[in-house]
C-alpha cells in the first residue's frame, strides 16, 4: 500500500488532556498506511516495531484513541478464529453542540475589554512617539533567559511523575494493582468485587496510590480501636477513609514499596531477572495456521514455535520494561519494588561494547526460553549479578535467586490469590 498521507491528526484532539505523545506517533503511522477511503489495516506488532516500543503501548494508545472518539476500529475475523490485524479509521469531524458555537462567536467578535479606551478611533492617527518619553533600557529588568529556572532535580522529578501516572493509567496495570489490593482487604470473600472495582476505577491515579500505601496504616489503626466488623471495600474506597488517618501515624507506619528506576540500573535489572524467575504470567497461545503448515512442511519445528512465543508473550511486564527502556528521543524507567534493592548491592556493570559478557548472558536467557535483553545507544553500560573468576551467568542468576527468595514466594503466593 502507498504511503498517501504523512500526517492524519485531528486539529481538535491536541487540546485533550488525556492525549499522550505516544498516540500523535500512532496516529502518524496509520496515516502512512490509510488506503483511499480513509481505511488503514495494519498489524499492532508491526506498528510496535516500527515505532520501536511493545506492543501493549501501541494497543494502550489505540485504546485511549478509541474512547477519545478519535480512532473507530474494526476486528476482522479470521477464518480459523484467531486473532488477526484489525481496521482503523482516523475520525476527522468532531460533532459540536449548539452551545459551543454560541460560546465561541461571543469570544471571537465580542468588543475586547480595555482595547477600546486606549486605540485611537478610525480615521484619527495616532501621535508621533516622543523619543524623551522612553525610559533609558535598563539591563537589569531585561527577562532572563535562563533554562535552568527549573533545575534539573525538579525536571527528573516530572519524568519521574509521567512515568508512573503511565504506569498507574494502563487498563492492565490498573486490574492488576486492585486484585492484589482486594485480597489484602478483610472480608473481601462476602463483599462485592463488582461495586469495589467500580469505585476504584472512579479513583484519580493518585488517589490509587494514596490508597495502595495507607490501606494497611487503616487497617492497623482499626485494629488498635478494636473494630473486628469488615467494612464494605466500596464504601471505602468511595469516601476515600484513607484519608482520615492522622499525619503522625502514618510517618510511622508507611513506607515506600516502590521507586522508580531507571533502564538497566541495578534495580531495574534486578525487576528484570525477578519477573523472568517467576515464570510466564499469561498462557501462551499455540501456533497459528500458517505455523501449522510450515510445520508439517518441515519449514519450523514445533519447539522453535512454542520458544518463540513463549519469549513473545510469556512475560507482558518485562517486553514492556524493555519497550519503554528503548523509547526515543528518551528512555522510560520503570516502578520497581524497593525490596529487591538489597540484592544488588554486588551487581556489577558491564559496558554495552562488551560482546562476550552480554553475549554469554543472552546465551543463558535463550537457554532459558527467556526474551533477550536488547540494547540501544542511550545506555552505555548493563549491571548484573555477579560473575566470579571460572563461574557462568547460570551460577550468579541461582545465586541471585536464593538471595530473592522470600520476595518470590511472596510473590507466587499473590498471583495464585489474583488468579
Amino acid at each position: 500500500m502507498k504511503m498517501a498521507r504523512f500526517a492524519i491528526i485531528p486539529g481538535w484532539i491536541v487540546t485533550d488532556t488525556r492525549l499522550k505523545g505516544r498516540d500523535l506517533q500512532v496516529l502518524c503511522l496509520l496515516g502512512r498506511h490509510t488506503d483511499k477511503h480513509g481505511w488503514c489495516r495494519r498489524s499492532q506488532v508491526k506498528m510496535a516495531g516500527q515505532l520501536e516500543c511493545a506492543r501493549s503501548t501501541v494497543q494502550a494508545s489505540l485504546d485511549r484513541l478509541s474512547v477519545m472518539g478519535v480512532v473507530e476500529k474494526h476486528l476482522e475475523p479470521s477464518k480459523d478464529g484467531r486473532d488477526s490485524a484489525h481496521w482503523y479509521r482516523v475520525i476527522f469531524d468532531q460533532k459540536v453542540a449548539e452551545q459551543d458555537f454560541e460560546e465561541w462567536e461571543s469570544e471571537e467578535f465580542d468588543p475586547i475589554l480595555g482595547a477600546v479606551e486606549g486605540t485611537p478611533p478610525a480615521g484619527i492617527s495616532a501621535p508621533p512617539a516622543d523619543p524623551e518619553s522612553a525610559p533609558p533600557a535598563d539591563p537589569a529588568s531585561a527577562p532572563i533567559n535562563d533554562p535552568y529556572l527549573t533545575t534539573p532535580d525538579q525536571l527528573g522529578e516530572r519524568a519521574r511523575a509521567r512515568d508512573l501516572r503511565d504506569e498507574e493509567e494502563n487498563p492492565r496495570s490498573i486490574e492488576r494493582r486492585f486484585k492484589k489490593w482486594w485480597h489484602a482487604w478483610p472480608g473481601y470473600l462476602d463483599d462485592s468485587e463488582m461495586n469495589a472495582v467500580r469505585c476504584w476505577q472512579a479513583l484519580t491515579p493518585e488517589q490509587r496510590k494514596a490508597c495502595e500505601d495507607l490501606t494497611p496504616v487503616y487497617l492497623a489503626a482499626r485494629d488498635k480501636m478494636g473494630r473486628t466488623k469488615a467494612k464494605a471495600a466500596s464504601t471505602y474506597l468511595t469516601e476515600r477513609q484513607w484519608e482520615r488517618l492522622a499525619h503522625a501515624d502514618v510517618a510511622e507506619v508507611v513506607k515506600p514499596t516502590n521507586a522508580m528506576a531507571a533502564p538497566f540500573g541495578k534495580l531495574w535489572m534486578a525487576t528484570r531477572l525477578a519477573e523472568l524467575l517467576l515464570g510466564p504470567s499469561v498462557n501462551i497461545p499455540g501456533p497459528t495456521s500458517f505455523e501449522q503448515a510450515q510445520i508439517r512442511e518441515g519449514k519450523l519445528s514445533i519447539d522453535d514455535v512454542r520458544s518463540e512465543k513463549r519469549k513473545r508473550f510469556g512475560w507482558p511486564s518485562v517486553n514492556e520494561m524493555q519497550g519503554r527502556a528503548l523509547e526515543k528521543p528518551a528512555a522510560k524507567g520503570w516502578l520497581c519494588p524497593i525490596a529487591l534493592k538489597e540484592a544488588t548491592g554486588d551487581f556489577r556493570q558491564i559496558q554495552r561494547t562488551d560482546t562476550v559478557q552480554l553475549g554469554a548472558w543472552n546465551d543463558e536467557c535463550e537457554r532459558r526460553g527467556w526474551p533477550p535483553l536488547m540494547l540501544s545507544g542511550q545506555h552505555e553500560w548493563i549491571w548484573f549479578p555477579p560473575v566470579h573468576e571460572g563461574e557462568t551467568p547460570a551460577v550468579a542468576i541461582a545465586r541471585f535467586a536464593d538471595a530473592i527468595s522470600n520476595y518470590l514466594t511472596t510473590r507466587r503466593q499473590g498471583d495464585e490469590h489474583a488468579a
